[in-house]
């Protein structure tokens, strides 16, 4: 989603938002000032408006913008200090409270203290698994209202809260001996969690799951392999489709 803005040179300075292909008018012109985007981003967040509905979006956008000015095409370009001196000063704030760079950028730029770090961090988390959760949500209100036998549409749900394995890598500080410890947790808390794939997180989780994953434990027995009924014209393959926008924050 981008951010436009209408009738720039008068006093009645409207912004909106529209889907990335939108065409812009005349008298309108696409925002790709950081500092604009945060500013008003938040103030266009609506629950009414297809893939703005909520704060991540935001994030997404600024994410995107930050990165085209910083030539980011690797996680490591974030850490690169050629790459982020190319930010302006007040870009650099933006970017380290939307938490869109590492730890010592964020330190270099707000405070140095570990524990100021640590409780920014708490909120960011906070905001965030709140976002997933209703994102959570709208996904489970679609899988309800697509498929035609509601005991059906109830066990797809239970599917989606199965359990998942990852390995944690864990250092026995007495042992002082590598060990593996594997964690077991539903898809839908792993999901809200952050975790979101095994492509990117490196755990089976709920985008694998509604892809059918090829690779993956769900690759014969996720969403899109599912034979229930669905209400006509949504298919299994339709239904995980929309779910997989809400995913992407396209909802």
């Amino acid at each position: 989603m981008k951010i436009f803005v209408r009738d720039k040179q008068t006093t009645s300075i409207h912004y909106f938002v529209e889907q990335d292909a939108y065409t812009p008018a005349g008298n309108e012109e696409e925002v790709t000032d950081i500092v604009t985007t945060e500013n008003v981003g938040l103030k266009l967040v609506n629950l009414q408006t297809i893939g703005w509905r909520d704060r991540k979006a935001v994030r997404d956008r600024l994410k995107t913008l930050v990165y085209t000015k910083m030539g980011v095409v690797t996680p490591a370009d974030t850490e690169d200090p050629a790459k982020w001196n190319l930010l302006t000063d007040e870009e650099k704030s933006i970017a380290v409270h939307w938490f869109l760079v590492g730890k010592a950028d964020f330190q270099n730029e707000v405070k140095n203290d570990d524990t100021y770090w640590i409780c920014e961090g708490q909120k960011y988390r906070k905001w965030t698994n709140e976002v997933r959760q209703q994102r959570l949500e709208f996904i489970e209100s679609i899988v309800m209202k697509r498929m035609a036998v509601l005991d059906e549409a109830k066990q797809v749900l239970a599917d989606m809260n199965q359990i998942s394995k990852d390995t944690l890598l864990d250092f026995d500080d007495v042992s002082k001996v590598l060990n593996n410890k594997v964690r077991l947790r539903p898809l839908t808390r792993l999901y809200v969690a952050g975790l979101e794939s095994e492509a990117d997180d490196g755990v089976a989780a709920l985008r694998d799951y509604l892809n059918s994953e090829a690779g993956t434990p769900f690759a014969t027995n996720g969403f899109r392999n599912l034979t229930y009924s669905f209400n006509s014209p949504h298919t299994a393959d339709t239904t995980a489709d929309e779910c997989i926008d809400v995913i992407d924050g396209k909802w």
